[in-house]
């Protein structure tokens, strides 16, 4: 895999099991909060065009956990393995009819609000997780937000 940064073609080497480990991961989240936080704290190692990956994700947990399907769909039109199938994926959830017109029209809104840059409030024992693994990750030193 290679990239360009400032004119300098750099390579990173992957591990060939690291997309299936990610797979892996993301399939055996028990709950929506769990795959949340695979979406948010782990680095993406494949890409797609498809949406059958994320939408079945979303059934999945949809299924066990109605309230969270607006949060998880956003997480997973925004994450970069699928961004080149977001259009597919937006497409497939109406269709199929997961997400309630009130839902649809609530994640629409946060999209046109958004315009391009898209925030959402981080529950606090993520924040927490976050904060500890930029610490660990950081020389500087950090205090608690």
């Amino acid at each position: 895999m290679a990239w360009e940064c400032a004119g300098l073609l750099m390579r990173r080497s992957v591990d060939p099991g690291a997309g299936l480990q990610e797979l892996v991961e993301l399939w055996s989240a028990n709950s929506a909060d769990d795959l949340h936080r695979v979406l948010v704290l782990h680095p993406v190692m494949r890409r797609s065009a498809d949406a059958f990956e994320p939408y079945g994700l979303l059934v999945k947990h949809h299924e066990a956990e109605p309230d969270s399907s607006i949060v998880t769909a956003l997480l997973l039109l925004t994450d970069p393995r699928w961004r080149d199938g977001v259009s597919h994926l937006v497409r497939r959830i109406e269709d199929e009819g997961v997400l309630d017109t009130g839902a649809l029209d609530l994640l629409a809104r946060t999209f046109l609000s958004a315009d391009k840059v898209l925030y959402w409030k981080v529950p606090d024992r993520l924040a927490r997780l976050l904060w500890l693994a930029l610490t660990r990750s950081s020389p500087k030193e950090n205090t608690a937000p």
